[in-house]
């Protein structure tokens, strides 16, 4: 059905001025929503009123959707509508007309609506005297011409001077007794979280008046912050003159310097060959559909330049030669492991989980490093006579441990009754006689054999050799460790333990927070079940991560990720990565810094 909706005005004379639309469809909808098709904003109207459609019989009826209308005066729900109805909705009145007004296309019937809050009485219109402002006493011009000074004078004046002279700035800040930041009402919108404990100062960041903020203002706080690029040639290459203020734009809100298109990336990434850049790096555009397999970084030696980057689908290679012996099977196993600490009703074994050795960082991006002390040494002790102490040489130096045993057993032999020796009457002799010195010198023969057969029983079957690989050195290296009666005072190291090497950061370049998937069980992604071996990489591969991951189109009950949910732009190394004095644990014990990337291999 057509309808010809005519809205009436009046004039400042009472008039009536129609002014009229077509609204058609076989319901119409009048109320305050936005979609209803006769529009009537006011509070005291629904947002869907009512409803006008044609029954079979062609009749025109109107039904209230739970709220109140008047038919010609009277209360109603639903009623049919004839010429001349009067339909009262709200303040509004809606008239039924018949069809054939002039200069509008054919339509079914007419409506002429009516807003009559504020009716005016054409009588009284006319009695109103009319006044100008002349004959106030009062001017347009001279307000108008104080209030432009004014406004010139506080915001444009004002502020050229404040960010102009030096001097103004310091009499200003001489004169008023509260500070004011002139350039302040300048300001295109609130600054960012990290930026307004200064955010008065304008001169922090605007230095020269009317030009953009330059880099150098930027470096002057942000020191730490690094190019994108660690090569400065193709650095240079790539963004040559770009400023920071290009990419980080102030004044749009607390979190507007951290919002980072994906397409700025995808836009050098995406393309990177066609854009004549000499580098190794894989063109990159999307996490779902192009993004190579990952690679890792694992450590072969004690400093940050001994790391071998490995791609996950170069099966041949990917393993890790730690030096330590460690079967996460073992560790794993249902039944448990043997343990000193068990709890009591465990029959002497614990069950382990990944929790017991990986211990998150405060952070929540990685893990502490692993040591014997605190991880280790409730199931792993380093007893050498359990039946006469519960002394354990040290761990971490070959040295310390013979230099502990030839203590220990020369403490028995010279001190008390020795270890394994008949005495006849040979220490009731007053001490600095020659028997006395014999007797000396078998004790510490004797102390000297027990440390090699004890040495060997630790290093070869027993304790080191569990988890080390243990070999003998043909020349034994020398060490200054003096006991009485030595000449000279060197001790022989027989056994060489392969150094510990744990890779810590297996993508330094990558960002992971571990915190954030905790809701998943580590198994899920490290298959650690079954592994026999320390040289097995278990991390998981990218397949795994697209399992919850997408790229940067959104898809039902999975993440969206763009670039930087992985990648630092800035950061050659990931974000809250281990400092030194927390990185990975070596044989020896002391911690050493995580291993950093080559640039042409992040």
């Amino acid at each position: 059905m057509r309808c010809l909706l005519l809205s009436i005005t009046r004039n400042r004379r009472g008039q009536p001025i129609r002014e009229g639309r077509i609204v058609s469809g076989e319901v119409l909808t009048i109320g305050r929503g936005s979609d209803c098709a006769i529009f009537l904003p006011h509070a005291r109207v629904n947002l869907h009123h009512a409803t006008l459609r044609t029954q079979d019989d062609g009749r025109l009826v109107i039904e209230a959707q739970n709220s109140q209308i008047s038919i010609n005066g009277t209360p109603a729900q639903r009623a049919r509508l004839r010429p001349d109805t009067r339909i009262t909705i709200g303040p509004y009145t809606l008239v039924v007309e018949l069809a054939g007004a002039e200069g509008y296309p054919e339509h079914d019937f007419a409506l002429t609506l009516e807003l009559l809050d504020a009716p005016v009485d054409p009588r009284a219109a006319k009695k109103r005297p009319a006044m100008t402002l002349a004959q106030a006493g009062l001017s347009k011009r001279l307000p108008a011409l104080l209030l432009a000074f004014l406004i010139g004078a506080l915001f444009l004046v004002f502020p050229v001077l404040h960010a102009t002279q030096p001097e103004f700035r310091a009499t200003e800040k001489e004169a008023l007794p509260v500070p004011l930041a002139a350039d302040e009402s300048w300001s295109p919108g609130p600054l960012a979280a990290g930026h307004r404990g200064f955010g008065r100062d304008c001169q922090s960041c605007h230095v020269l008046p009317f030009e953009h903020v330059r880099d150098r203002e930027c470096a002057s706080c942000h020191e730490s912050t690094g190019t994108h690029i660690q090569d400065a040639a193709l650095q240079r290459a790539a963004f040559g003159a770009t400023r920071c203020a290009e990419c980080h734009r102030d004044h749009r809100g607390l979190a507007s310097m951290n919002d980072i298109d994906p397409a700025l990336c995808v836009e050098c990434h995406g393309s990177i060959r066609a854009r004549g850049f000499k580098t190794n790096l894989p063109e990159i555009s999307d996490f779902k559909t192009a993004h190579p397999p990952f690679k890792l970084s694992i450590a072969t030696g004690p400093t940050p330049k001994d790391v071998v980057r490995i791609a996950m689908t170069d099966r041949a290679n990917l393993k890790q030669n730690t030096g330590l012996k460690f079967p996460h099977d073992v560790h794993l196993a249902k039944i448990g492991v043997e343990s000193h600490n068990a709890p009591p009703g465990q029959k002497g074994r614990v069950v382990l989980h990944c929790a017991n050795c990986h211990v998150a960082e405060e952070s929540g991006v990685g893990f502490r490093p692993i040591s014997m002390e605190k991880h280790c040494a409730d199931c792993h002790r380093l007893e050498f006579e359990p039946d006469v102490t519960s002394r354990q040489v040290p761990h971490g130096s070959q040295k310390d441990v013979l230099l502990t045993l030839r203590e220990f057993y020369a403490s028995e032999a010279l001190g008390t009754t020795p270890l394994e020796v008949t005495t006849v009457d040979g220490l009731l002799r007053r001490p600095g006689t020659h028997a006395m010195e014999v007797r000396q010198r078998e004790a510490i023969d004797w102390a000297n054999e027990k440390t090699r057969r004890v040495a060997a029983d630790l290093f070869e079957v027993r304790v080191c050799v569990v988890c080390h690989t243990v070999s003998r050195q043909d020349t034994p290296s020398l060490s200054e460790v003096a006991l009485p009666g030595d000449e000279p005072p060197l001790i022989a190291v027989p056994y060489k333990v392969q150094p510990v090497f744990l890779t810590q950061r297996w993508m330094p370049k990558a960002r992971f927070e571990h915190a954030k998937h905790a809701a998943v069980d580590c198994v899920d992604c490290h298959a650690v079940t079954f592994s026999k071996s320390s040289a097995d990489v278990s991390m998981p591969e990218i397949g795994t991560c697209r399992e919850c991951h997408v790229g940067n189109q959104p898809e039902r009950n999975k993440i969206s990720s763009n670039c930087e949910l992985c990648h630092g732009f800035h950061r050659h190394e990931l974000p809250g990565a281990s400092r030194p004095g927390r990185g990975t644990v070596t044989a020896q014990g002391a911690p050493r810094a995580t291993p950093a990337l080559v640039p042409e291999n992040p």
